[in-house]
């Protein structure tokens, strides 16, 4: 992933920090005296799934243990677990709570970063099915950069795209499409946003479907699937936009002659069957062994033809 990704995924993400209590109130006299923060005494980690409660809590402890639990030790709080976490690769993760009771226990939570949606745009052809397969991330997988930066590279293994961007944002929605342009040229449409149904939409009717599997036709759908909101602080959209290449060539060369009849070879591929990312070939040959002599004299030859077929289904994972 280009350097400066880390920090325009953190785009928008916000942080929570404890403002020490007051012992005046608007109106009070201005001479009131402050009431200074608690000493941290001891910390509790909340939220952690993909690094251990100890180790962040170790991290925390450095940077809090025996100081007062003012605005100032709680960014230090939040910049160490944030750098903990990048270091590690999960670049969206963030502090979102610090709270510290009066006998100083501060609890810190945390949000790791939870892929919300996995949202496809630019594919006019490839099928988004296919295009998440190839990615192997999920919904409710921890945002990591080097799975990202494996999932790029699957992608761009097949031959099959110009450019390929991941980016993770807090609302994919929102991105505008110039962000994310690959390589430039016009947008294609048939980009999918939205998680593919449970159902086969191209399936053909078959009258005897009720027969076989013994359900109505009348019988209710199943139930949407539901994401968090996404306004819900520690979730990410994964957008992945791509732009396709052409990916159908025809190659021929061919000759005739009264001696040795028409000759040469046809060759047509398609490396994207359908959207699939399958490969497909047929290629014809045909060639004459006839030859001239010497002398001059024409020897006529055998004839030959060869055909092949090949169909190649590449591993998305």
């Amino acid at each position: 992933m280009k350097n400066g990704t880390g920090a325009r995924l953190c785009a928008g993400l916000s942080m929570l920090l404890f403002v020490p209590t007051m012992a005046h109130a608007q109106g009070a006299p201005a001479d009131a005296v402050q009431i200074p923060a608690p000493v941290v005494r001891s910390v509790v980690i909340l939220g952690t799934k993909v690094i251990s409660n100890k180790t962040v809590g170790d991290v925390v402890t450095a940077a809090a243990v025996g100081k007062r639990g003012d605005s100032d030790t709680l960014l230090v709080v939040a910049q160490a677990v944030t750098e903990l976490y990048r270091k590690k690769g999960f670049s969206v993760a963030q502090v979102v709570g610090n709270e510290i009771s009066p006998d100083g226990i501060l609890s810190v939570t945390v949000a790791e970063g939870t892929v919300r949606r996995v949202l496809v745009r630019g594919n006019g052809k490839t099928s988004s099915n296919v295009i998440r397969a190839a990615v192997d991330v999920q919904p409710g997988d921890i945002y990591r950069e080097n799975d990202v930066r494996d999932a790029r590279n699957r992608l761009a293994r097949l031959g099959i795209f110009d450019d390929v961007i991941i980016v993770a944002a807090p609302n994919g929605d929102e991105v505008k499409e110039d962000v994310l342009k690959a390589g430039g040229g016009e947008e294609k449409s048939g980009g999918d946003e939205t998680h593919p149904p449970t159902g086969d939409a191209t399936a053909p009717l078959d009258p005897d479907a009720t027969q076989k599997t013994g359900k109505s036709d009348n019988a209710p759908p199943p139930p949407p699937e539901v994401f968090p909101a996404t306004d819900e602080v520690g979730y990410v959209d994964l957008i992945i936009r791509i732009k396709e290449r052409r990916t159908g060539n025809v190659a021929a060369t061919v000759g005739f002659n009264e001696g040795t009849g028409l000759v040469g070879f046809v060759d047509f591929s398609e490396d994207n069957v359908y959207g699939t990312t399958h490969r497909a070939s047929v290629q014809w040959q045909r060639t004459n062994t006839a030859r001239f002599t010497s002398n001059g004299d024409f020897v006529p030859g055998r004839t030959r033809a060869a055909y092949l077929v090949s169909y190649d289904i590449p591993a998305l994972g």
